[in-house]
């Protein structure tokens, strides 16, 4: 192992080395060819400063609070232990597949973490920031446990989401969206308002809980089943879902929420709990199966 102490490096490969930057801007390490593994990589508080290569594996990779820090992999970023400290746009991107790292970011604004293949068995935390984000449009994301500070405008933006565990604190406008399918998520919201789950695709087997704020929204294009969606003591919440079957929705305490449940392709047999909050309304169209509507 060599040792290197404020010395950014750029060789073909890089493996096995230990880093120790300062608080000086702008430091890396990279790989112009092949891969950065296996090494110990600590930077400082200066901003710009990361780790890019083909692929980027089994590093121990600590940034301190500079805005800018990243790692970039070309292919693949796999098998490492990633954390950030409290600047803002920082983020962790590849330009094919992200497994099996743990991610950890500070509290600064606009963080994130992108890929153009696939995300899978993650553990990725944010701070309170807000505007922190998991892009994954064009793959899938499967069996990771995405945890959200009380920042605002936090979102997971995915093509397909598979048994993954994504929970959103108490800030405002948080958001999920789906261009796909997604079956047995469990999808947490805080406190906040204005909260929005979209799925363009089919749901099945997944749970969807909102927290206490108002005007919080779920809108399935698909078809849902076997779906579980509770809804908590805010206001004017909202939740549409097409062509149903055996869904439960469990409608909280506040007042002037709604529950659609609709189309042709209903097959029915789903279950709504209503609260004890005024003006709820619950339009059930063109269902063949009975659906029940049960009080607290």
């Amino acid at each position: 192992m060599t040792i290197f102490i404020n010395q950014s490096v750029e060789a073909d490969n890089i493996s096995e080395d230990r880093f120790i930057f300062n608080d000086a801007d702008d430091y890396f390490v990279f790989a112009t060819t092949g891969d950065v593994s296996q090494n110990f990589i600590t930077f400082g508080k200066g901003a710009n400063d990361f780790v890019t290569a083909s692929n980027v594996s089994h590093n121990w990779i600590t940034f301190g609070d500079g805005n800018f820090d990243r790692v970039e992999g070309a292919n693949d970023v796999s098998w490492n232990w990633i954390t950030f400290g409290d600047g803002g746009s920082d983020y962790v991107s590849t330009g094919g597949n992200m497994s099996h790292n743990l991610i950890t970011f500070g509290d600064g604004v606009g963080n994130g973490v992108s890929a153009y293949g696939d995300i899978s068995q993650n553990g990725i935390t944010f701070g309170n920031g807000g505007e922190n984000f998991i892009g994954d449009s064009y793959g899938n994301m499967s069996q990771n446990k995405i945890t959200f500070g009380n920042g605002d405008s936090d979102n997971v933006s995915v093509g397909s989401s598979s048994r993954d565990a994504i929970t959103f604190g108490n800030g405002f406008e948080d958001s999920f969206d789906a261009s796909g399918n997604i079956d047995h998520d469990t999808i947490t919201f805080g406190n906040g308002a204005d909260e929005l789950a979209f799925v363009r695709g089919n749901s099945s087997y997944d749970t969807v809980k909102f927290g206490n704020g108002d005007f919080d929204y779920l809108d399935i294009w698909g078809s849902s089943s076997n779906d579980t969606v509770n809804l908590g003591n805010g206001s004017s919440d909202y939740v549409s879902l097409d062509g149903t079957a055996h869904d439960l929705i469990i409608v909280g305490n506040g007042n002037s929420d709604n529950v659609y449940l609709g189309s042709g392709r209903a097959v029915g047999g789903d279950t709504v709990i209503t609260g004890t909050g005024a003006h709820d309304k619950f339009p059930l169209k063109l269902i063949v199966m009975p659906t029940r509507l049960v009080s607290h």
